[in-house]
């Protein structure tokens, strides 16, 4: 069963719980089986200070550990986020605390402090995961089909809210294939946040988001939190993990090289310097982001490329993106990556074919694919 197509619900086991999965299709059976009971009574409000804790916990890959955490903790009303590149320790971390896999040693503990209920859990993956024939409102419309103590009257309201709280009433009747990355993007946080989880699991939710769906995020983690909700976000950007995250836990091949409050080391005045890496002949350049023009692959190397200069980044392409994308960074093509601060000039050659001229004084052109000039007119709004 593919993992990422696998809906999960909390079971009770002694003083935790676990995730019992069902296949998506063995769920529209299960649907209709009056046996089901996968729902708290309407309005399900934040009443239960839930929480998720790592206690000495290792995963085993091979003959290696491959992830090690001796502690890491998740309290109602607080937003974690472990920042790490997306390699097997993180991706073990995201697994287990979603009850994916288990791990080869120590306690993982996703509990509801002080009832004896189990927490609700709302996940959202790297991948959209959608169901591409069915609109925006039908997939939300499904999904709220599990809470079956709530009735169809309650069901609707609960699916009207939830549009509108991630901006997607006026793409209701759009299926998944035309919905932009952005709106695919909040999609799926509208489907992990329909049952009012007491516990919220993100993996890279800011990826494929424009300015405007990334502000949103952190807008509705700061409410979910409000309300008591225990939120752990996992992510490669940590520029952006630190404008919302109340402790942000940093990883590094499976194990935790630092820990700190974001709020604690702005108050004390330290700086986190942003430049980006860059091998040249023997030296590493730091790019201020603001210099850099554009960045391309070739022959599975990331190039940055500034007014003056051209260097190797030690990053792929689409880590390079994440680490830009909030400062103004946009995915022109699969293989171009593009300041818009240096965009001087839209020019459509084709139907279909579309080139970006920059403002260096050579005056280069990007190639802009077909999407890519969707979502940079919806973004720059012309």
């Amino acid at each position: 069963m593919d993992a990422r197509h696998v809906i999960a619900y909390p079971t009770r086991v002694n003083n935790g719980s676990i995730l019992q999965t069902f296949d998506r299709q063995e769920l529209y059976v299960r649907l209709s089986d009056i046996s089901l009971q996968l729902a708290t009574p309407f309005p399900m409000p934040y009443n239960q200070p839930a929480m998720i804790e790592f206690s000495n916990v290792e995963k085993v890959v091979g003959q290696r550990v491959a992830l090690s955490v001796p502690e890491l903790r998740v309290s109602d009303g607080e937003i974690v986020a472990v920042v790490g590149s997306p390699d097997e320790g993180r991706t073990a971390l995201f697994a287990i605390a979603c009850g994916q896999q288990h791990a080869s040693g120590g306690r993982v503990t996703r509990c509801a402090i002080g009832s004896s209920d189990p927490p609700r859990l709302g996940i959202v993956y790297d991948d959209d995961t959608l169901y591409e024939r069915m609109s925006v409102q039908q997939q939300l419309d499904f999904f709220a089909q599990t809470h079956q103590r709530l009735s169809s009257r309650e069901r609707g309201e609960l699916v009207a809210q939830t549009m509108h709280r991630l901006g997607l009433t006026d793409l209701a009747s759009q299926l998944p294939p035309r919905l932009t990355p952005s709106a695919k993007r909040r999609l799926s946080l509208a489907l992990a946040l329909l049952n009012r989880p007491d516990i919220i699991i993100l993996e890279e939710l800011q990826r494929r988001s424009d300015i405007e769906t990334v502000q949103l995020f952190v807008r509705l983690l700061a409410e979910e939190a409000a309300r008591g909700a225990a939120i752990l976000v996992v992510t490669s950007d940590s520029v952006w993990a630190q404008t919302f995250a109340s402790r942000v836990y940093e990883l590094q091949d499976g194990r935790i090289v630092a820990t700190y409050s974001p709020a604690a080391r702005k108050q004390s005045g330290a700086v986190q310097p942003f430049k980006i890496p860059a091998r040249k002949d023997e030296r590493i350049i730091l790019y201020n982001p603001v210099d850099i023009l554009y960045a391309y692959s070739n022959d599975g190397r990331t190039v940055i490329r500034t007014a003056s200069d051209e260097a190797v980044a030690g990053f792929t392409l689409q880590e390079l993106e994440e680490k830009l994308v909030r400062s103004g960074f946009f995915r022109a093509h699969r293989a171009y990556l593009v300041n818009m601060q240096h965009i001087k000039e839209v020019i459509p050659y084709t139907r279909n074919s579309f080139t970006l001229v920059l403002d260096d004084k050579d005056g280069t052109s990007i190639p802009l694919s077909k999407q890519a000039a969707k979502e940079l007119q919806d973004l720059l709004g012309y």
